[in-house]
């Protein structure tokens, strides 16, 4: 489901009823939309202009890396594998590019095993697995149309479930300048093959993705491109078949049972799991922290954008940060996760368009921008949605507590770091705020 809503592209036909206090959004591609109307806050798009150092694999390890070196107390600091940006300008010079990264170059074959990323595909587009210098070389040589990659260690060992690696896809809707939401829900999504004794190139086993890229073209991982390029053509999924489904793509909130389906007792698996949500919030709220004052995130009034974080947990339940990604394709989980991702839509609606509606009709805000109460009740039949502020949200939503992303969004782990993100926002004319991050679930 990417796009799932453009809301400030031209060209599309409007259809105003009676009833609306305003006439429904156009809707089309990142390419179109009006970026002048949208800075001069006359049109609400569902995506920021500039966000590619929260969604480039590379500009997000180097914004990152950044804000662990100035603040080693940061919950990001162990929640890093380590990581090198490389540049390859031709491939004919991949030994050259390679003398930036002598850790891996220089390293024994078989030594440790890394995993190599284009910094702008998606849907496992060009990834391997690597455990050497020649492998990486012909990594970067089977994809000449890519430039900039990351060189990532593969976090070893990592939690299995059912025998195989699995990660958590952590949904954030992030809404004007800037305050953040995390879903309350979100995807366990497990490999296709069992883990052990899986080599470098059965990637079946390695990589949790469920889009998997059909072909060997890397191919562009956002709807569109900061740099005004058009993006490279995505590659079509291969489609998971409802077996398939079943196998690999579990709600978070069902963890707990699958794991004692494992052998592990109740009371350890939902304290595992409550874990896992605790710490994937706080780095949420700590991540946007990071990139909002990088030049390369620009985030602005009229704008909101839902992003899929992606975490892998390692076999001693530590969360590791592996990347952001813009437009989530909520639509490849299939059937089982419908609920989920009506909810995802509707959730985020309301918390955007809804209370600029109520606004424009003279009424009050659905919630929405970190602030207030909750979201107002959904009519008959609909989703029901809540902003928990501080408080924990009704039992069987695993919500944690909002406050663990109020103190990463305030910069009070920063040392004072706020009021310098406060400042330079200013500077941009954005009346840039940091607000505690608000918490927003679903119930069927």
């Amino acid at each position: 489901m990417a796009p799932w809503a453009r809301a400030a592209a031209e060209g599309e036909p409007r259809d105003p009823t009676p009833s609306s206090p305003r006439p429904p959004p156009p809707r089309g591609e990142y390419e179109r939309i009006d970026w002048a109307r949208v800075h001069a806050r006359s049109t609400l798009a569902s995506s920021y202009c500039v966000r590619k150092g929260l969604t480039r694999k590379a500009q997000l390890a180097v914004n990152l890396k950044k804000w662990v070196a100035k603040r080693p107390a940061s919950p990001l600091a162990p929640a890093l594998p380590e990581t090198y940006v490389l540049q390859v300008d031709d491939v004919d010079y991949i030994e050259e590019a390679m003398a930036d990264i002598p850790e891996v170059r220089d390293a024994e074959a078989g030594a440790g095993r890394w995993v190599v990323k284009p910094s702008v595909a998606n849907r496992a587009a060009g990834v391997a697995v690597i455990d050497s210098a020649p492998a990486l070389a012909a990594a970067l040589a089977a994809q000449p149309n890519m430039r900039e990659w990351v060189v990532q260690r593969y976090v070893d060992p990592p939690a299995l479930l059912g025998g195989r690696k699995w990660h958590a896809r952590v949904y954030a809707l992030a809404v004007g300048a800037l305050d953040v939401f995390a879903l309350t829900d979100g995807l366990a999504l497990r490999s296709r093959a069992p883990y052990a004794g899986a080599g470098l190139d059965d990637l079946d086993a390695h990589l949790t993705n469920t889009c998997r890229a059909a072909g060997g073209e890397a191919a562009g991982g956002e709807s569109g491109d900061d740099d005004g390029a058009p993006p490279p053509p995505r590659p079509a999924p291969v489609p998971l078949t409802p077996d398939e489904e079943a196998d690999t793509i579990l709600l978070l909130s069902e963890l707990p049972d699958a794991l004692v389906a494992d052998g592990m007792g109740r009371r350890e698996a939902e304290a595992k799991v409550a874990g896992v949500l605790a710490a994937t919030a706080a780095l949420v709220g700590e991540t946007f922290a990071a990139v909002a004052s990088e030049l390369s995130f620009f985030a602005l009034p009229s704008a909101f954008e839902l992003f899929g974080f992606d975490f892998l947990v390692a076999a001693d339940w530590t969360v590791w940060l592996l990347e952001v990604n813009a437009d989530p394709d909520v639509g490849a989980t299939g059937a089982r996760c419908a609920p989920l991702a009506r909810a995802l839509v509707e959730g985020a609606l309301r918390l955007t368009a809804d209370t600029l509606a109520a606004k424009a009709g003279g009424g009050r805000g659905g919630g929405g921008g970190g602030g207030g109460g909750g979201v107002r009740a959904a009519p008959s039949g609909g989703a029901c949605f809540r902003a928990t502020r501080g408080a924990r949200a009704r039992p069987g939503w695993w919500c944690p507590d909002a406050v663990l992303l109020s103190d990463a969004l305030r910069g009070r782990r920063a040392g004072g770091g706020a009021s310098a993100r406060e400042s330079s926002s200013r500077r941009q004319g954005l009346g840039f705020r940091f607000r505690p991050c608000s918490f927003w679930g679903f119930r069927a």
